[in-house]
């Protein structure tokens, strides 16, 4: 079962000036989150979702895909034109913000999902 990633990024939010571009050791939060993700297996594609340049600029730089965010837009919105883009598509949504979740936590958290899914399809 493969799933795709997707990792809502702002370059300032209410918490913090820098947003999801606040440093990280000897990084960001985007891009150690970025780093995390890359290495589980299951990861079919990685996409960063934001209305910012500078953020879409980092993803050419990592190699990874983008989605334009209207900044505007409230988190059911966002959730709603997301699950809509990629119908049918197992998504996982991942915040930068949740740093001390290890890769393997994530991977984890895949395998219960697809156990219990089982029961369900």
């Amino acid at each position: 079962m493969k799933y795709i990633a997707i990792v809502p990024a702002l370059k300032k939010n209410r918490y913090s000036e820098k947003g999801d571009l606040h440093s990280w050791g000897s990084s960001t939060l985007l891009d150690w989150k970025i780093s995390q993700i890359k290495k589980i297996k299951q990861i079919e594609k990685i996409y960063v979702a934001t209305p910012d340049k500078e953020i879409k600029n980092i993803c050419k730089r990592l190699n990874v895909k983008y989605i334009l965010r209207k900044s505007k837009d409230n988190l059911a919105n966002f959730h709603f034109k997301i699950a809509k883009k990629f119908k049918n598509k197992h998504l996982l949504f991942i915040h930068t913000t949740s740093p001390f979740l290890s890769t393997a936590t994530m991977e984890k958290a895949l395998k219960k999902y697809k156990q219990a899914r089982k029961k369900y399809v």
